[in-house]
C-alpha cells in the first residue's frame, strides 16, 4: 500500500513536470517571435535598409539644395558644381588634373561614378575643413532641407553636426568607389560586414515574400549526458511566423489521447513518444516546402538530425 502511494505520487509529478515542460517550449516559441519581431525592427532602422547613396546622389542632393549660380546670377550647371565640390573637398586641387577636363567629361562622373585611380587621387588629396565650413554656413532651410535629404540614404546622420555627417557620407562614397573598382579585399575589409548583412537581408526578404511557409520550431529532450542515445524527446512546439497558433507534440499529449492513468506513463514511454514523433513526420510531410527558424537545432547532437535518429531507433 505504501508503495503504490509512492509509485501515485512519483506518476503525478512526473505528469505536472511534463505538462510545465510542454508549457516552457511553447512560451520559448512565444518569445522567439518576440525576438525574431525585435530583431527586424532593427533591421528595418538601420542604415542597411537605407537606399545606397551613389556619387550622383550625394551631388545631385547637394545641387538641388544649395542651387549655386555663376557670378552672373545664372544657374552653375553640375560640371561646375562638382569641380567646385571637388576643390572644397580636397587641397592642392591643381593636382586633380581631370578637373580641367571639358564638362561632357566631368560629368560622365555623375553616370558612372568615380574611376578607381581618380577615387584614389581624391582619397591622398582629402582635407575637408572648407567642405565643412561651407555645410555650416548655408541657411537654416538648406540645412534641414538637406538634413531630410540625406536622411533617406543614412540614419546616422545627425542635424547637430550636419556638416561632418556629410563629410564623412562623402569621404565613405569615395573609399567605396576605390572598393568597387579596385574589387581588392584588403581595400575593402571595411565593407565585408555590409555585405553579410545585405546577404542576410535578401534571405530575410525571401522568407517574408512567402510567410505561409516559414515555420519556427522548438523542442525538448533529455539530458545529453543520460545514458539515452539518442536523447529521448519529450515535446515539440511549432508555429507559422505570422500566425498565433501554436502546434505542439507532446508525450503527455499522447498519454491523454490514450486516456493512460499517470502511474502508466512512466511504463510506456517509448511507445508515447514514438506516437509522438510518428504524428509531427506525418505532420511536416504534408507541408509545403516549409523553411525553419530554430535555435542551434543543427546536428546529430540536438536539432533535426537528433530527431530523425531518435525515431529510427524507436521504430526499429
Amino acid at each position: 500500500m505504501i508503495a503504490h502511494r509512492v509509485s501515485q505520487k512519483n506518476a503525478s509529478r512526473f505528469a505536472k513536470e511534463h505538462i510545465v515542460l510542454r508549457k516552457t517550449v511553447v512560451n520559448f516559441i512565444k518569445c522567439g517571435i518576440l525576438i525574431l519581431l525585435v530583431c527586424l525592427f532593427m533591421i528595418a532602422t538601420s542604415s542597411r535598409m537605407k537606399l545606397k547613396m551613389t556619387f550622383n546622389d550625394f551631388v545631385t542632393i547637394l545641387y538641388q539644395v544649395t542651387k549655386p549660380t555663376n557670378s552672373d546670377g545664372r544657374d552653375m550647371g553640375k560640371a561646375p558644381f562638382i569641380r567646385h565640390l571637388l576643390s572644397l573637398n580636397c587641397e592642392k586641387t591643381a593636382d586633380l588634373g581631370f578637373l580641367d577636363s571639358p564638362d561632357s567629361t566631368v560629368s560622365t562622373y555623375l553616370k558612372r561614378g568615380l574611376s578607381w585611380k581618380i577615387a584614389t587621387e581624391l582619397l591622398r588629396l582629402m582635407e575637408q575643413t572648407e567642405f565643412t565650413r561651407w555645410i555650416d554656413e548655408l541657411g537654416d532651410e538648406q540645412q534641414k532641407l538637406l538634413y531630410d535629404q540625406l536622411s533617406k540614404y543614412h540614419s546616422n546622420v545627425d542635424y547637430e553636426k550636419l556638416s561632418e555627417s556629410c563629410a564623412d557620407i562623402f569621404k565613405t562614397i569615395i573609399q567605396e568607389s576605390v572598393c568597387k573598382e579596385r574589387n581588392s579585399q584588403k581595400s575593402c575589409d571595411d565593407n565585408s560586414d555590409h555585405k553579410q548583412s545585405d546577404e542576410f537581408l535578401s534571405e530575410l526578404s525571401k522568407l517574408l515574400n512567402k510567410p505561409k511557409n516559414v515555420w519556427i520550431i522548438h523542442y525538448a529532450c533529455t539530458k545529453f549526458n543520460e545514458p539515452i542515445y539518442p536523447a529521448r524527446v519529450t515535446c515539440i512546439a511549432m508555429r507559422p511566423l505570422f500566425d498565433t497558433s501554436i502546434k505542439t507534440f507532446s508525450i503527455i499529449d499522447e498519454a491523454q489521447k490514450m486516456q493512460l492513468d499517470p502511474s502508466e506513463i512512466s511504463t510506456r514511454f517509448d511507445t508515447l513518444e514514438c506516437n509522438m514523433l510518428s504524428d509531427f513526420f506525418e505532420f511536416v510531410q504534408n507541408l509545403h516546402h516549409p523553411v525553419w527558424l530554430h535555435w542551434n537545432m543543427r546536428d546529430a547532437k540536438y536539432g533535426f538530425e537528433a530527431i530523425i535518429n531518435r525515431y529510427r531507433y524507436l521504430s526499429s
